[in-house]
């Protein structure tokens, strides 16, 4: 089984270089009744929306990331990513490095009218010497990203942590299912007039496009249940759940069942659940 994970993932390690724009104030120009030792003043030596979008830019990628990975106990900025995936990845970093380098130029042109601007923004507590030079600032920005394969030398015995590593996995994508397939359940209540959500519906839609590139463990009792739910919503619209109560009813216990099968295979399975950062 650990063959089988490492030979179908790879790790991949995504950090966004972005400086930041806060900096240790002067507390001997502020006045206060309070003991200065027991003070810290911070100050924002510019306001960017350039640079607030190159942030947005990596949050939304990072989040895309998540959405294919698979549970990682490594560092923050590191995913475990299916090897079928790799191709998909790799063009889509190149296009989200590309849009950054763009933004990252914009803010370098921008940069020498910023500090004009905090200096008089600032007052007495602006201060030449937090900003660097135009060649420097341009250097802090960069997305950088490798790969590390997880095959290990045969003489290094770490079962115990595979066997805890492959049981996480399954989990998170049982979990994923279960909260999927709860959320379709819950929101075909017994209420007649229940509010059919079509974000729901396509979220749904898009995990299950993405469970067969994912699931490189072959949990062949997650892939079952899958496909059980995927064939309960086959050609039904969000127009059918809200305006047939039998086609709703159907889907509704049909959901509930497949919650609850998803349930007990979880309690089955013997995790110590990774404390991961986010």
């Amino acid at each position: 089984m650990a063959g089988n994970l490492f030979d179908k993932t790879v790790c991949l390690s995504v950090m966004f270089r972005i400086p930041s724009n806060m900096r240790r104030g002067d507390l001997s120009r502020i006045n206060t009744d309070s003991q200065r030792s027991e003070l810290v003043l911070r100050k924002r030596i510019f306001h960017s929306p350039i640079m607030a979008k190159m942030n947005l830019l990596a949050t939304r990628t990072r989040k895309w990331l998540r959405t294919l990975a698979l549970p990682c106990p490594l560092s923050r900025g590191t995913y475990l990513i299916p090897r079928s995936m790799l191709n998909d990845v790799e063009k889509r970093l190149d296009e989200v490095t590309d849009e950054f380098n763009e933004l990252a130029d914009q803010f370098v042109n921008e940069y020498p009218a910023l500090i004009e601007q905090w200096r008089e923004k600032l007052g007495s507590q602006f201060n030449p010497s937090d900003y660097l030079s135009v060649e420097e600032v341009r250097q802090c920005f960069s997305v950088n990203r490798f790969f590390v394969d997880f095959r290990l030398p045969s003489e290094i015995d770490q079962n115990n942590e595979i066997e805890s590593a492959i049981n996480e996995i399954k989990l998170a994508l049982r979990e994923g299912l279960l909260e999927l397939v709860q959320k379709l359940a819950d929101m075909l209540g017994d209420d007649k007039k229940c509010r059919v959500n079509s974000r729901t519906i396509e979220r749904f839609q898009q995990w299950l496009e993405l469970l067969p590139k994912r699931n490189v463990l072959d949990d062949t009792e997650l892939r079952e249940l899958a496909e059980q739910a995927k064939s309960l919503m086959a050609g039904k619209s969000a127009e059918d759940l809200r305006d047939y109560e039998a086609v709703r009813n159907q889907v509704r216990e049909g959901m509930r069942r497949i919650a609850n099968k998803l349930q007990e295979s979880i309690e089955q399975l013997p995790v110590r659940r990774f404390v991961l950062e986010d």
